[in-house]
């Protein structure tokens, strides 16, 4: 029960960092997509981690703040763009991109975000093994996987990605 309340503050703590991240976004610019599709990404997995946190430790009251205050960011930022934040057309987008360019392997890791933010995380998984394929020393890619792997509760892989990059001396955020 103690390792479970460990990450569920863990996981509590990314979510603020990543809710942070993105009102630094919002304040440079909502009037540039590519930044508010940077933001949705973020608070998608800011939602996420507090989610899982509430679940892992429902008692949590950070957890369930944290979520308010991510949806009530969500819910600001729609009404100051005027956007619904479909994710279908992102998907579609970086699908075309991904077919048009195969090797691009930041076009893998971007698709791979999207589909885990629409729950899809076992083809989340596949396109950041793909990117990891293409350049296996992409800048957090084997901590994203891990984190799938985490989510998919297949603690084995998720190690291994994590001993990868630490043998590749890549940074391993502490949340994990």
């Amino acid at each position: 029960r103690e390792g479970q309340d460990r990450l569920a503050l863990a996981l509590v703590t990314r979510a603020s960092a990543r809710n942070r991240d993105a009102a630094r976004i919002q304040e440079k610019d909502l009037k540039d997509p590519l930044a508010v599709r940077q933001m949705l990404l973020v608070l998608g997995d800011a939602i996420k981690d507090a989610v899982e946190a509430r679940g892992l430790d429902p008692t949590l009251p950070s957890a369930r703040t944290m979520e308010g205050e991510l949806r009530a960011r969500i819910t600001s930022i729609r009404r100051a763009t005027g956007q619904t934040w479909d994710l279908v057309p992102v998907r579609k987008h970086l699908e075309e991109t991904v077919r048009d360019f195969p090797g691009d392997a930041e076009a893998h890791r971007a698709l791979s975000m999207v589909l885990a933010l629409q729950d899809d995380i076992k083809a989340a998984v596949a396109e950041i093994s793909e990117a990891i394929r293409i350049q296996p020393s992409l800048h957090g890619a084997l901590c994203e996987r891990a984190w799938l792997h985490v989510l998919l509760k297949d603690r084995k892989s998720a190690e291994e990605d994590l001993a990868k990059a630490r043998e590749l001396g890549l940074p391993i955020p502490s949340e994990i």
